[in-house]
């Protein structure tokens, strides 16, 4: 028989054999003999596996069946047209196939592609849906590091081929050679190339093939993973057509021994690859290790190249994870098994500060016995360091499992044995006072921070040492930050840019990036200029920097841009204020950079809402974005517990989106389940799970419910020592729940603020215009006191003495005024401009807020002006809207449209719903409203 007579027996033989050890493979050689119609099949095969010893089958199919499939025909391709494509020149060659330049040659554009064509013989062997499993899986990946598909086909001569974009770059190997790159940078390389890896395990896709010629590094710097050409899917549900034919290809170097032993193949073979290759480029490099990062690096490479797979880093995010606490200077997780192994037991019995006595205490005779030599005295304060960042590590409550009280405390006492430490060095106490501030700024305890920032033995070790690139300033600023303290921030910036007028360019631009995002909400468009000129310059020394701070810059770009953006939207008040192709820039850039940021990046939540929110502005399909964040979320959850300040900040994030996107019911449970979570751990942050919690119950009609979780986060907000902003804010909220239903509530509030505002500075309010602001305060106090025709003239005389750094919406404090007044045409004028953005009459709900009390106001201005068919029917479409949302007779909305409605004498459908009626005096205007204070 020859091997052209039956190739579907020869292939479907020869893959049952691969995966059989020598006796099954004998005994089944013997079975097909006995038959004489098989003698000649069992005769090809033996000669197969006898080539395959020891090659792999790229060598196998050249040596056996390329002659006799004209394999050769693909060589001479060049000049050919293959749809919209004309080769250029063959640029690589595999033991599968082919692979030319082409550029698009039909004059809709410019395109430069690469083609790779598998050979004829391959596909005889192992059928057409087998070679096309490369395509498959590169079509379910959209991943910045990983080359994507664009077409494929298959010639009238048989060969088959796929369309990918064109990777002009060298492999990883030659590349590391040619920049002579040091560990560092080579480790930095495979983190980056672990992102990719773990993107394919995230939907089921094995690679089996990583190695150097497989991951090719552009002329940016930047990886990309090529060749799925063996890859395998694990999850049961999708069909892999390879199953009966199975191409077994992986190189043997970087081979996991299950693939060489053809057992089952698993995503730990993915890590045993990445740790080979790690091995492979940096076997030049020790020079630019000392002795223990070399035996560190060693090890990790030795975790990952463990014979048995249960031996190895279970996910190619562990071995990321460690090769960032590497690169990072951290413990990594053998360490701290070899090194205390009673360590997680003690955690387990909650003796916290056993722990830390123990850790020292072991430490401190070898520092008596060698404290005149300085060496040892410093490699003992570097071990001391280690333990201490792991147990900060385990003081994390979704590890410890212990409240966030607990957490802090044990935070708080660490502090203090590190400032009156004599054993560390005083950038030991540098880093773990990093360590501390990063953790507690992660639990949301700003004040924390700021507290032990302000004691006395810490401004000692701030003065004493700026060598550690001013890190411990870096974490202040971003605690400023996070606490939305953007102006204390900027100074706080400017007081060590002022002290230190000499230090070095990299050190001021890492103190750049670490303040930008406060720059806008401190300075206005002076601190986006200020922001511009930081970031031009770090681009112009972008070798001074890691790929983590690349990463911090690129993530403070987007923010910017996205700012500014929704800013000129905002002034606007149009959303054409922004041009699509403005929007489409930053759409891409965004999903461009979620590609090489990890689930557990602080922004990872904020870029996914980033990025819904511009999909809406696009009028694209926002909604699939909500699903991505939510999807997210989940993961983030499980990687930190849902208990965790990260998940609930998540949590708070997708509820956002929700609310935005107009599922309101969804909103509400995502943000019940972040406040349970949040109120177990003690945990406030900047409030805004608080105020969406509160608009998702408002929106709902859970109208007393959304006032009390208004006013308990402005008395949280106090309790925690809130920026004056926040303050603001809370504020704010109950004056606009209270201000229509309830004047009397919201009279009291606002006096409150009168005085309050009257005693801050031109600066205390933080981002907003305090003018501005108090005269909002002002007019409509006029306006609850019965002055009417004064509050419209004040509103009118100081309107244009303001900026447009507010809080509330011109147009509704107009239009609120003059309805009060009793000028019901101005009310309608002002309630249409806060509509304009609306395409049609039945949308109630935009990105700034829900609009549903506009509809109303409008409802019974034309009511009030004998327009009573345009009233009714807008008041359906307001009663339609929220029936959809919750038909429950205490849906407060109902109830409000229901006394509109009875009050004006208009037709209503309640559909067969009983709606009870509530005092109607919210609509009594002009002299017949309660008037409020003296009415002076």
């Amino acid at each position: 028989m020859h091997i052209t007579d039956d190739k579907k027996d020869l292939a479907h033989h020869f893959s049952a054999l691969l995966d059989m050890g020598e006796a099954a493979q004998q005994a089944y050689l013997e079975h097909l003999s006995s038959d004489a119609d098989s003698a000649a099949l069992s005769r090809q095969l033996r000669l197969m596996l006898k080539a395959d010893d020891g090659k792999d089958f790229d060598t196998l199919i050249n040596n056996q069946v390329t002659k006799l499939t004209g394999d050769d025909a693909l060589e001479n391709l060049s000049g050919e047209t293959i749809g919209a494509f004309t080769l250029k020149q063959v640029i690589g060659r595999g033991g599968m196939g082919i692979v030319y330049e082409a550029h698009r040659s039909d004059g809709v554009f410019e395109q430069r592609v690469a083609i790779k064509f598998v050979y004829p013989s391959v596909t005889a062997l192992s059928g057409r849906e087998t070679v096309f499993f490369e395509a498959r899986c590169l079509g379910q990946l959209a991943h910045h590091h990983i080359v994507s598909i664009l077409d494929a086909g298959q010639l009238p001569s048989g060969a088959c081929y796929f369309v990918m974009e064109f990777i002009e770059g060298v492999s990883i190997d030659k590349y590391c050679k040619e920049k002579q790159l040091s560990a560092h940078r080579i480790v930095d390389l495979v983190i980056t190339l672990c992102t990719a890896i773990e993107a394919a395990h995230h939907i089921n896709i094995v690679h089996s093939d990583i190695k150097p010629n497989n991951v090719v590094v552009d002329h940016q710097g930047q990886v990309k993973v090529l060749d799925f050409g063996i890859a395998k899917i694990l999850d049961e549900s999708i069909s892999d057509p390879r199953d009966g034919a199975k191409i077994k290809g992986s190189t043997k170097q970087f081979a996991a021994p299950e693939q060489l032993n053809h057992d089952a193949v698993s995503f730990v073979a993915d890590v045993y690859a990445l740790g080979a290759l790690l091995e492979y480029l940096i076997q030049d490099t020790h020079s630019s290790l000392n002795n223990t990062q070399h035996r560190e690096l060693l090890h990790i490479i030795s975790l990952c190249k463990q014979d048995k797979p249960e031996q190895r880093y279970q996910s190619v995010a562990a071995l990321r994870q460690e090769l960032e606490n590497w690169r990072d200077n951290r413990v990594l997780s053998f360490q701290a098994r070899y090194s205390l192994p009673s360590f997680w037991k003690l955690m387990q019995r909650n003796v916290w500060q056993s722990v830390l006595a123990v850790m020292l205490v072991v430490t401190l005779p070898v520092i008596s016995i060698y404290q005149y030599q300085l060496s040892v005295q410093q490699a003992q304060s570097a071990e001391v360091e280690k333990h201490l960042s792991s147990f900060i590590r385990y003081t994390d409550p979704a590890i410890a499992q212990q409240p966030m009280s607990t957490s802090v405390q044990m935070l708080t006492d660490t502090f203090d044995e590190v400032l009156g430490s004599d054993i560390l060095t005083q950038a030991s106490q540098h880093r773990i006072i990093g360590d501390i501030f990063e953790s507690l700024i992660g639990l949301g305890e700003y004040r924390k921070v700021r507290d032990l920032s302000e004691r006395e033995e810490f401004q000692t070790v701030m003065d004493i040492d700026p060598t550690q690139e001013f890190a411990l300033t870096r974490y202040l600023i971003d605690n400023d930050i996070s606490d939305a303290r953007f102006t204390e921030s900027y100074a706080r910036y400017n007081r060590i840019m002022d002290n230190y007028p000499d230090m070095g360019e990299r050190e001021k631009l890492l103190l750049g990036v670490s303040v930008s995002r406060a720059l806008r909400e401190a300075l206005g468009d002076e601190g986006l200029e200020l922001w511009r000129g930081i970031n031009q310059t770090f681009h112009k020394n972008s070798e001074l920097f890691s790929e983590q701070e690349h990463l911090a810059n690129r993530v403070s770009e987007i923010r910017h841009t996205y700012s500014a953006l929704y800013r000129r939207i905002e002034i606007e008040e149009d959303e054409r204020a922004v041009t699509d192709s403005e929007k489409k820039r930053l759409l891409l850039s965004v999903n461009e950079l979620l590609a090489s940021v990890p689930l557990t990046h602080p922004s990872y939540a904020q870029l996914i809402l980033i990025v819904y929110r511009v999909a809406d502005l696009l009028g694209q399909n926002s909604g699939d974005y909500v699903v991505n964040l939510k999807s997210a979320i989940n993961e983030i959850a499980n990687i930190f517990g849902r208990n965790h300040p990260i998940t609930i900040d998540g949590l708070t994030k997708l509820a956002r989106a929700q609310y935005e996107n107009g599922l309101f019911a969804d909103a509400l449970a995502n943000s019940q389940n972040a406040y349970i979570s949040a109120s177990n751990i003690g945990y406030f942050g900047t409030g805004a799970l608080w105020y969406y919690y509160s608009q998702a119950l408002y929106a709902l009609g859970f109208r007393e419910e959304s006032i009390s979780i208004a006013q308990e986060a402005l008395t949280l907000g106090y309790k925690n020592n809130s920026n004056n902003a926040e303050l603001y804010e809370y504020q704010f909220d109950l004056v606009w729940n209270s201000l229509e239903f309830t004047p009397e509530d919201s009279y009291s509030i606002l006096e409150s603020l009168n005085a309050w505002l009257s005693d801050l500075g031109e600066d205390d309010l933080g981002k907003y215009d305090l003018k501005a602001e108090k005269l909002f305060v002002s007019v409509t106090l006029l306006s609850l006191k019965g002055q009417f025709d004064n509050s419209v003239n004040a509103f009118s005389k100081h309107i244009d003495d303001i900026n447009d750094t507010r809080l509330w919406s011109m147009d509704v404090v107009w239009e609120y005024l003059y309805r009060k007044q009793g000028n019901y045409a101005k009310s309608i004028e002002y309630s249409k401009r806060q509509t304009g953005l609306h395409t049609v009459a039945d949308i109630l709900f935009h990105q700034n807020g829900l609009y549903q009390d506009t509809y109303l106001w409008q409802a019974q201005a034309l009511a009030e002006l004998g327009r009573k068919e345009e009233a009714a029917e807008l008041l359906q479409i307001c009663f339609d809207f929220s029936y959809q949302l919750r038909a429950e007779a205490d849906n407060f909305w109902l109830q409000v449209v229901a006394t509109i409605s009875d009050y004006y004498q208009l037709p209503l459908d309640t559909y067969e719903l009983d709606v009870p009626l509530i005092d109607n005096s919210f609509l009594l205007t002009g002299g017949e409203q309660p008037i409020f204070g003296q009415g002076e």
